[in-house]
């Protein structure tokens, strides 16, 4: 895409990055620019330097002019060459209101909860609507997490999307989750029940409700109608499966992660033998997963 039109945006002041609002849409800019501060310092403190990126929360009318990615308000990161905010070449972009599809992702985990487990939900977030406002805000640790993992592959000279630089999306993703989840529980622990409630129902979803669910096929769950859906889908599942490793190897466990597993040469029996030394826990969340 061409270059980011700023003049339509209004720049917040007071970060230790670039970050840009729609009109109207400030205040919930400096929040989610307080928790990416937060979180920026925690993942640096264990994992190094990362790239700065510029982050930009808006609405749908200045969503199409600042990413291409077609689903309003999913959150995430990418690579930003145009010069748009001087040299930096990475932008993380947010929904300044919940996007639509985040409903749907409430609605289609609800349909296969027990009664306990609806409760649980209703408990959480109220109803669709207050899931949708609260849940994708934690997403930003997450979306940070992916700048770290072009520091040290060569992929970073192409211009590729971060993730490319694991050998396998699905190891991007958990890495990623790995360092929400670690990032809340040390950081935010009030909030590990806004994250975890939902994901837990994640594992009663039939197979009939999902046209894949192979690990490997989770860069292809954008391809289908329910796209979004499934995307989360498998992402729920990765949140729970990062709980486990998390409490048994904490901070020592992500960095070994980072470290071991940011190659994308990686055969699947380098990466089997890689989550095995960093926890066998790891290893055990890819034996079973729900095929």
């Amino acid at each position: 895409m061409g270059a980011i039109d700023l003049s339509r945006l209004v720049a917040i002041e007071g970060f230790n990055f670039p970050l840009y609002a729609s009109p109207g849409a400030e205040a919930r800019a400096r929040a989610v620019g307080e928790r990416a501060e937060r979180a920026i310092a925690w993942l640096t403190g264990i994992l190094g330097p990362a790239p700065t990126p510029a982050a930009f929360v808006v609405g749908p009318g200045e969503w199409p002019g600042v990413t291409e990615l077609p689903i309003y308000g999913l959150p995430h990161v990418d690579r930003m060459d145009d010069g748009s905010v001087g040299d930096l070449h990475w932008k993380m972009v947010m929904g300044a209101e919940p996007g639509g599809f985040w409903r749907d992702v409430y609605a289609f985990i609800w349909t296969h909860l027990d009664p306990e487990g609806q409760a649980d939900v209703r408990g959480a977030y109220g109803d669709a609507d207050g899931f949708s406002a609260c849940f994708p805000d934690l997403i930003v640790v997450h979306e940070l997490a992916h700048l770290f993992q072009g520091e040290h592959g060569p992929a970073e000279l192409d211009g590729a999307a971060p993730d490319r630089y694991f050998p396998r999306q699905w190891v991007s993703e958990l890495f990623a989750n790995l360092a929400l989840y670690g990032y809340l529980a040390e950081v935010e622990p009030s909030e590990l029940q806004t994250l975890e409630t939902i994901c837990l129902g994640a594992g009663r979803v039939p197979r009939s409700e999902t046209p894949v669910r192979a690990l490997d096929d989770m860069y292809r769950s954008l391809e289908f109608q329910n796209g979004a859906v499934l995307y989360c889908w498998y992402q729920f599942l990765l949140i729970m499966g990062a709980k486990r490793i998390w409490q048994r190897v904490g901070r020592d466990g992500l960095r070994s992660y980072y470290q071991t597993l940011n190659r994308p040469d990686m055969s699947d029996d380098d990466i089997l033998q890689a989550l095995e030394r960093i926890d066998p826990e790891a290893r055990r969340l890819v034996r079973e997963w729900p095929e």
